[in-house]
């Protein structure tokens, strides 16, 4: 790399210039550092604007660095965007590799192992998750492994197991960051339980700033009292609506996003369905045989709907205010389980062998 496109380059990652970047790559498909580069700050967009696309142009170049020196960090990457597209068992694959790699580090190992405790955790068993994430806790006390299993044993039923693990976290103070972060999702937890008297207590035992909680307005709904402070408290679309909730609103809400040109989630709604009479129909689905997930605001709920979507979605995903049918938003998604719409048509379907002395597996297999 001459100095002048070193220059470039340097600039373009300090500022974060994606389109410097993508031309630095086009110009020097070579140059793995500017590919790596590149692949981070496409996943950065694609996180941002919720735009897929940017996902599988990352995927294709994390692919290419799979026969460089930048091997582990790609297997690791491209594990976290089948997390992405939903695909568990890839996303496993690509983790158990750099888990078992003759050239892995103590960092390729660590993440290795908590992003397969999280797969297992989501999509598999929890019994492995724990071990995976104990696994870590005892040989490193690796603090987002503890978050994982916190986590994982709340959302399990295991609830003081849960709280013993967050609270080792709120009660390090060497650490401010995992501490807050702690305490936020104990506040949720919390909330989520019923259990008013600990919320207040810690949020008041640690001065929490509420202006980081939003979920914390759920609680001022209900009559109770916090001597923490209030300031600049964000009144976002879901927090007026799960104060004062206007059904109006929630159409307008559902229309600009999913009915017309300019489409935020890359799902639009087929154009024979009655959006206001289907807003009103669907309530009658929201049952907890249709519910799929419970969230601190909301409730996710997940309906078979033949044709509902442009593009041949068949199942509607309708999030509403918590233990409330009032409806929040909906959309069509293609599969029953999907968080981030994915679109099959773009998937990769090449079935490229990746050539290397050392034998690897096939990413496309």
């Amino acid at each position: 790399m001459n100095n002048f496109i070193y220059n470039m380059f340097k600039k373009a990652k300090k500022e974060k210039n994606i389109k410097t970047m993508g031309a630095l790559y086009l110009g020097n498909p070579n140059e793995y550092n500017i590919a790596l580069e590149y692949a981070k700050l496409l996943i950065e967009e694609g996180n941002k604007n919720r735009d897929k696309q940017k996902f599988y142009e990352a995927e294709k170049i994390f692919v290419e660095l799979l026969d460089t020196r930048n091997r582990n960090y790609a297997l690791l990457e491209l594990g976290k965007l089948q997390m992405k597209f939903h695909k568990p068992d890839m996303a496993k694959k690509c983790f158990e590799e750099l888990l078992h790699s003759f050239d892995a580090e103590e960092k390729d190992i660590r993440y290795a192992t908590l992003e397969l405790g999280r797969t297992e955790s989501r999509y598999g068993s929890a019994d492995k998750a724990r071990k995976y994430f104990n696994s870590l806790i005892n040989d490193y006390g690796d603090t987002a492994a503890i978050l994982e299993l916190a986590k994982l044993e709340i959302e399990n039923g295991n609830f003081e197991l849960g709280e013993k693990q967050l609270y080792k976290l709120i009660n390090d103070k060497k650490n401010i960051d995992n501490s807050e972060y702690a305490i936020n999702l104990l506040i949720v937890a919390y909330l989520k339980n019923n259990q008013y008297t600990k919320l207040v207590k810690i949020i008041e035992k640690n001065n929490f700033n509420i202006k980081y909680c939003e979920s914390v307005l759920l609680s001022k709904e209900l009559n109770i009292f916090f001597k923490a402070p209030y300031k600049n408290l964000p009144f976002s679309y879901t927090m007026n609506q799960i104060v004062g909730y206007d059904e109006y609103m929630a159409i307008e809400h559902i229309m600009d996003r999913h009915n017309g040109n300019d489409d935020l989630s890359g799902t639009k709604f087929n154009p024979d369905i009655d959006i206001y009479k289907l807003f009103v129909d669907i309530k009658k689905e929201l049952t907890n045989e249709n519910k799929n997930n419970t969230l601190v605001l909301n409730d996710i709920y997940t309906v078979y709907y033949p044709n509902i979507g442009v593009n041949g979605e068949n199942y509607l995903r309708i999030v509403t205010v918590h233990n409330t049918k009032n409806i929040l938003s909906m959309y069509p998604i293609k599969n029953k389980n999907d968080i981030f719409y994915v679109d099959d048509e773009d998937e990769i379907k090449e079935n490229k062998k990746i050539k290397s002395k050392k034998e690897k597996f096939n990413y496309y297999e």
